[in-house]
């Protein structure tokens, strides 16, 4: 191929990566509603704790009184809220800005998708992409402060970033890793499959990706002692009042079966399909669809369960499954354009 089709080309998926990108944009500028809320936990939580972090008046749930919870994600609102609230005038704008900051975070994911797909091939990185821009769940989740989307777009930025021998790509999509396991650390297992799945046989690769993240777990342990705490002494009093104690109980126990139950409820039929081309998205992909399905299997065995607490699964399920979509097309087109043949000539 000549260089003029080579920058031809360049320009060509340009083109469609940024189509894509402002595709994204505008649903979720659709979906966003200031005034709405997912969950408590994306105002009481994260909001309401980045407004007091600012002015110090505002309302101190339980979690924060008990300190179980990471300042990480309020004090990173804070500064997109003071910027809304400068340039607005209002503490609404602030709230405004903060959302649209996460919703920003969010379209990692997307970009992401568009990286991992093209390692298959082109077409499949555009459906990909489509699939994360447009799918219903991660166009809602993404638009609402909630730890769940932002370390799943984490580790789908990470995952992208784990190919080629580039060192500044192991070092970033270490730091990622590390922003997923701050902002969710029940997302900690899935986030280690991920990292030694990618890195087995290629160790110098771990390596990278710990230089990425040391410095992501030291600030977040200076944020700790910046506002009061022991270094992770979030992480150890969340463990043992959920977990030892059972306070997470108090709020609803489920079976094992209930994220597949959940599965079915809200997908029905299109839950197997979606599923099946996930399998059918190619052996280098197996890595990702281990990572999902050991998030599910985690999950599942801590008595309360969320539907959102799976996201990062969903997530994956969902772009793997665009990705087997493209692969399986193709395939059938390459059969039916087969020539046909006597069997012992074939």
């Amino acid at each position: 191929m000549a260089m003029g089709d080579d920058a031809a080309t360049l320009r060509h998926d340009r083109r469609i990566f940024w189509g894509l990108m402002a595709l994204a944009v505008a649903v979720r500028a659709l979906a966003l509603d200031p005034y709405g809320a997912l969950h408590p936990d994306e105002v009481i939580q994260y909001i309401e704790q980045a407004y007091r972090a600012l002015t110090g008046d505002g309302v101190v749930p339980w979690e924060f009184r008990e300190g179980m919870r990471s300042w990480l994600l309020p004090l990173g609102l804070a500064g997109p809220m003071a910027l809304g609230q400068a340039v607005g005038g209002s503490a609404f704008a602030g709230i405004v800005a903060a959302r649209v900051a996460a919703a920003g975070f969010c379209l990692i994911a997307v970009a992401a998708a568009w990286t991992i797909g093209r390692r298959t091939s082109h077409w499949n990185g555009v459906v990909a992409m489509a699939a994360v821009a447009l799918w219903s769940e991660a166009v809602v989740m993404s638009v609402h402060v909630l730890t769940e989307s932002m370390a799943s777009a984490a580790v789908l930025g990470a995952a992208a970033l784990m190919a080629g021998e580039n060192r500044r790509r192991w070092i970033v999509a270490g730091a990622l890793c590390a922003l997923a396991g701050v902002l969710r650390f029940q997302y900690g297992p899935a986030i280690a499959v991920l990292m030694i799945g990618a890195s087995w046989g290629e160790w110098r690769r771990l390596a990278y990706m710990a230089a990425g993240v040391v410095p992501l777990l030291v600030a977040s342990a200076g944020i700790d002692l910046a506002m009061g705490q022991a270094p992770f002494e979030w992480l150890i009093n969340n463990v043992r009042l959920n977990l030892v104690e059972g306070k997470a109980a108090t709020f609803g126990v489920s079976p094992p079966s209930y994220y597949v139950t959940a599965y079915a409820q809200k997908w029905r039929l299109v839950g197997l399909v979606v599923v099946a081309l996930a399998l059918l998205s190619g052996r280098r992909h197996r890595l990702l669809l281990a990572v999902a399905v050991v998030n599910i299997v985690l999950h599942s065995m801590v008595g309360h369960k969320e539907y959102r607490f799976i996201a990062l699964s969903t997530a994956i399920l969902i772009m793997l499954a665009a990705i087997g979509s493209v692969s399986f097309a193709f395939n059938l087109m390459a059969r039916r354009n087969a020539p046909s043949c006597a069997p012992w000539s074939c």
